[in-house]
């Protein structure tokens, strides 16, 4: 079973970051509504875990029954301490949520990857603020508690980012920006026209006009060309590369663009799209797939690394690494064991670290051994705290040994 999932499309970032969910007693208010925690957070859990327990998830928690148990305390949580802020909850965010994961569904990541519906809906739901306060652009902000990467608001306006100071976010071509806030999915943040005042704008296509320093305002293949101030097309195979630079379909080899080495042909390190090179054979090879070790090199496209065997396993769909980006058990990583084999506080299957073959000890070098008994306290797995265990049986038998020794030497 796998201990942690890499969800796709920056899911985790996502549904950190939600701000969104509401109930179906709570009125749609730009103003916003008093926080009701326990509802909010139950609303929160059901969403996500409804798709979580309908797309057939190997991963994580041993019953797909306790998602909401597992995540609703981590919620609670964030949510608490924008309480203690005065914030207001916003409600209006939840038809966003829903229709995000609704188009999701039980695709895996690699699936989802180009589809731009599902980028945008994901733009959305991430632009969308759970909580926010009465903050002005400009005024010092405080963030409040944070689920999974990111928080679930701050004292600033619906409309407004957090980064000491509030700022307005940018929704639009046009909208000012800045590298600290992001432009809405399909622009970058850019200054074309060189005035020193940057815009969400979308990159350039061939011919149109560019800034040199913007590293990001062409599309994909194009460079900005420095003499003209316009857009070109990277060299291609063929082509001379001066700037060691080419286009995504080729590499330079110091003076042309040659198309990438295939599988089983000749490599120095550099292979095309998911191929490695072999350093034992001196040729591509294909990333590994379902089965295969991968600890070093990661895997193939639709599949991922089991950190528990270090081989490759098919890649979850994406809800199945939705409850864990909004937090499992929030006690994990701590030491003790919190599933049903331990205080039962956690979900089981939510804090693996801590619990069964997986079991972390969280009291290494601190002078007291904690494996099972007779050699120590029992808080830790048998073999998981060695530094403190061997100095304990090795104080003991050096207190025997040094017994004998005397002995011996008084006898001689």
């Amino acid at each position: 079973m796998l201990r942690r999932i890499r969800v796709g499309l920056g899911c985790i970032a996502t549904l950190a970051a939600f701000g969104a969910a509401s109930t179906s007693g709570c009125k749609n208010d730009d103003q916003g509504v008093a926080i009701r925690r326990d509802r909010v957070a139950s609303s929160i859990a059901e969403v996500v875990c409804r798709a979580y327990k309908s797309c057939d998830c190997e991963t994580g928690l041993t019953d797909p029954g306790d998602c909401s148990k597992a995540v609703t305390p981590a919620i609670a949580d964030a949510i608490s301490q924008g309480e203690l802020l005065g914030l207001r909850y916003y409600s209006q965010c939840l038809g966003k949520l829903e229709d995000y994961i609704s188009a999701i569904e039980c695709e895996k990541s690699s699936e989802l990857e180009d589809d731009d519906r599902v980028t945008g809906l994901q733009d959305a739901v991430a632009r969308c603020k759970l909580l926010a306060g009465d903050g002005e652009a400009g005024d010092v902000c405080v963030t409040a508690g944070t689920v999974g990467l990111a928080s679930v608001g701050d004292t600033c306006g619906p409309s407004l980012r957090c980064n000491d100071v509030c700022i307005e976010l940018p929704r639009r071509a046009g909208d000012l920006c800045a590298n600290i806030i992001e432009c809405p999915t399909g622009l970058a943040c850019i200054d074309p026209n060189g005035d020193g005042v940057a815009t969400c704008e979308k990159p350039g296509a061939k011919g149109d006009e560019c800034n040199p320093h913007d590293t990001n305002g062409c599309d994909s293949d194009l460079t900005c060309n420095p003499d003209k101030g316009e857009c070109a097309s990277l060299p291609g195979i063929g082509d001379a590369c001066p700037l060691n630079v080419c286009d995504s379909k080729s590499r330079c080899d110091g003076t042309t663009c040659q198309p990438y080495p295939k599988a089983g042909d000749d490599c120095t390190g550099l292979c095309g799209p998911e191929l490695l090179c072999d350093p034992d054979t001196g040729k591509c090879t294909e990333l590994p797939g379902a089965g295969e070790e991968c600890s070093v090199v990661g895997c193939a496209r639709g599949f991922v690394c089991d950190t528990t065997d270090n081989t490759c396993v098919a890649t979850p769909p994406v809800a199945c690494g939705l409850p864990e980006a909004l937090g499992f058990c929030i006690y994990r990583n701590d030491g003790i064991c919190d599933d049903k084999s331990g205080t039962g506080l956690c979900a089981d299957g939510s804090d693996p670290e801590d619990c069964g073959d997986t079991k972390l000890c969280m009291s290494v070098s601190d002078g007291i051994c904690d494996e099972p008994a007779p050699k120590g306290t029992g808080l830790c797995p048998e073999g998981t705290d060695p530094i403190d265990c061997a100095a304990a049986g090795s104080e003991g038998g050096g207190s025997s040994g040094g017994s004998s020794g005397g002995s011996s030497s008084t006898g001689a």
